[in-house]
């Protein structure tokens, strides 16, 4: 046999070796249907059945949802599909400077000292950031008009980046959390 094919058979056999390792139920079958159902990992099919659900009594009230799972057990993302509320200065506005990111654009530093960068926010009732939009850019002095164009570009980028990564509070109606839309101010400083 020439060195080639004898790296493959061992390689093959070292392969065959870790697969029927970690293939091997993870524990004993604790009662004689497990034993009997064969296959890999019993112990913790059983522990995944599913129970039937227990009929509740009409009479309880429905209860509050909960709140959206963590970890590696929310790998299933939940979506919201109703509509957001338009928040108005007349309702109790969620603090959502609790989800922005600072972000000053660091190519605008040497030419803008402040800027304020108003942006639509749209927020569903998990907290999520659904979208955000830009829709004005005001520097507190004077930029160059030249710079203008590319100043103002930085920091509507800058706004779109500010949320997203940490969840928003929701707007709670009712006892109930809502998606909502509101307009932002953020003022950049540096």
């Amino acid at each position: 046999m020439s060195r080639n094919r004898i790296f493959v058979a061992v390689f093959a056999a070292a392969l065959a070796a870790l697969l029927i390792w970690f293939l091997e139920p993870c524990g004993k079958a604790t009662t004689p249907e497990e034993a009997s159902q064969g296959g890999f990992l019993p112990s913790l099919k059983a522990k995944l059945k599913k129970k039937p659900a227990e009929p509740k009594p009409a009479t309880e009230p429905a209860p509050a949802p909960a709140a959206p799972p963590s970890g590696p057990a929310a790998a299933v993302e939940q979506i919201d599909n109703t509509p957001p509320v338009n928040l108005t200065e007349s309702e109790e506005v969620p603090n959502v400077a609790k989800c922005v990111i600072r972000n000053f654009p660091a190519e605008a530093k040497p030419h803008v000292k402040t800027a304020t960068v108003t942006v639509r926010l749209n927020v569903d009732r998990f907290g999520k950031v659904r979208e955000v939009k830009p829709t004005a850019v005001e520097f507190g002095q004077e930029v160059e008009e030249d710079l203008q164009p590319r100043m103002r570009k930085l920091f509507i980028e800058a706004g779109r980046r500010a949320f997203g990564t940490r969840p928003c509070p929701p707007h709670v109606v009712n006892g109930q959390n809502a998606g909502y839309v509101i307009i932002v101010p953020l003022l950049y400083t540096h």
